[in-house]
């Protein structure tokens, strides 16, 4: 076992949305960048630099006048020693992934607590001792098993972040709305079946996650949260949405992915400042006439809505950067694409698509391009043109060889192309000083042509 004091970590909050296949490497390289970027942009380079060790409490304990930030992470602890008190200074504390059922009463002394992690824990309901910390800001108590909130909760008049997601929560307390000071609200994967009539009085919410819970409608006065800048409805049972919904002003995120919706009210159109829409595993045939009027969107993903076609609304959104549409029964795509210069991600795994969508080799700012799991039988010269590619899935398909234009991506790193049926590449497909991994695992290539095609990129990674 381990502890850590943590010294000046700023909290960021910062989520990922992932989704993982065996065959969709791809999609893990996207969130890794868009990641990457944004930890870069809260964290900066003092991520390496901001941890100490101790190898026992005893040792952390010599420093306890000193230290603002401690954790006690995985250490499978039935309780808190009660001296936790002498920590004085701490204002963050971190004592998720234990067994805890209680906390000791000593906590509530830590005056200068600003955030508490209790997750992964045995908890049933929260501690008292939490209820006592005057300056608390964070509190995350997610994967527990409590069942309800004290009417008292109303004490932590500081609170401006709670997450009590994956929990057996069915209802708040009547007085939850008095927590004026609250921003970001987590209450997905409980057992909510009304929505919450205490929320409205939180006008100053800017974050709010309900994401599965039992929810079968939402409320009109939706609008009332005009500072609401990210709203989580996923995985619910709603069948329609409210045309009030389109007025948060201030809405840049919006999920609303498997909740049965069979379409989307004009209304939406109206959000100004949406930049991410996530609308995916519903059974939404057609999308909103104004939809192009989202201008600010820079990610929308459709995945799993079958209607079999590419929406032409698409391709007038010329600011678009991610597009996800796997599993929509697309059959091709309109040549219209080619509008969508900003496209940076492309993926539409699952299709039912027949031939390379040319259009796509037109489009400049493409870096990333997932077209697995269709029915293609080649690759145009023309992919040549798309001359910032960086990774290209082309796996499940039915090719029989890559096209010699490759090498002319002088960005290209990655290919997979497993699961074809290729059995040899072209004598000129050399020549790939960028190409670092080359994957063709399940392509029938005799063992004299696998010589071959080491010895024309000596310098890839090659795996059949």
């Amino acid at each position: 076992m381990r502890l850590f004091a943590i010294i000046n970590l700023k909290n960021s909050g910062f989520s990922v949305r992932i989704k993982v296949s065996i065959f969709l490497i791809l999609s893990f390289i996207l969130f890794f960048f868009e990641g990457l970027q944004e930890l870069e942009a809260k964290q900066g380079p003092r991520l390496l630099r901001q941890r100490k060790a101790f190898t026992t409490f005893k040792e952390a304990l010599a420093q306890s006048e000193k230290l603002e930030r401690l954790s006690l992470n995985g250490w499978n602890l039935n309780e808190i020693p009660r001296n936790i008190s002498l920590f004085s200074k701490l204002r963050f504390l971190d004592l998720s992934n234990n067994s805890l059922t209680d906390l000791p009463h000593e906590l509530s002394q830590l005056k200068e607590l600003e955030t508490l992690i209790i997750s992964g824990n045995d908890l049933q309901e929260i501690p008292d001792a939490v209820l006592g910390l005057p300056k608390l800001k964070q509190l995350i108590i997610s994967e527990n098993k409590v069942y309800y909130l004290p009417e008292n909760i109303i004490k932590l008049q500081t609170l401006e972040q709670f997450d009590i997601s994956k929990n057996k929560i069915t209802n708040l307390p009547e007085k939850f709305g008095l927590l004026k000071n609250l921003q970001h609200l987590d209450l997905s994967e409980n057992e909510i079946v009304l929505f919450p009539p205490q929320l409205f009085k939180l006008r100053g919410l800017i974050t709010l996650n309900l994401s599965k819970n039992k929810l079968y409608e939402l409320p009109y006065k939706i609008s009332i949260f005009q500072n609401l800048e990210s709203l989580n409805l996923s995985s619910n049972t709603l069948s329609s949405l409210p045309k009030q919904i389109g007025s948060l002003s201030n809405l840049r995120e919006l999920d609303v992915s498997n909740c049965g919706l069979h379409k989307l009210p004009n209304e939406v159109c109206n959000l100004a400042q949406l930049e991410k829409l996530y609308i995916g595993f519903n059974t939404i045939s057609k999308l909103p006439d104004n939809f192009s009027n989202l201008n600010m969107l820079r990610k929308i993903d459709l995945s799993g809505n079958r209607a079999g076609y590419f929406p032409r609304q698409l391709t007038e959104m010329i600011n678009l950067k991610t597009l996800i549409m796997n599993s929509c029964n697309v059959r091709a795509l309109p040549t219209e694409i080619i509008n969508m210069q900003s496209l940076e991600y492309m993926t539409l795994h699952d299709n039912r698509l027949n031939a390379f969508p040319l259009p796509i080799c037109s489009l400049k700012s493409l870096r990333i391009l997932d077209i697995s799991n269709n029915n293609i039988k080649n690759i145009p010269d023309e992919i040549g043109n798309a001359k910032s590619l960086y990774s290209l899935n082309i796996s499940y398909n039915k090719l029989t060889t890559l096209p010699t234009s490759m090498n002319k991506l002088e960005k290209l790193t990655i290919i997979l192309a497993v699961y074809n049926k290729i059995e040899k590449l072209p004598i000129d497909f050399t020549n790939f000083p960028s190409l670092k991994s080359l994957f063709l695992a399940d392509n029938p290539i005799a063992d004299e042509e696998r010589s071959k095609i080491k010895q024309q990129l000596p310098t890839t990674r090659i795996t059949f």
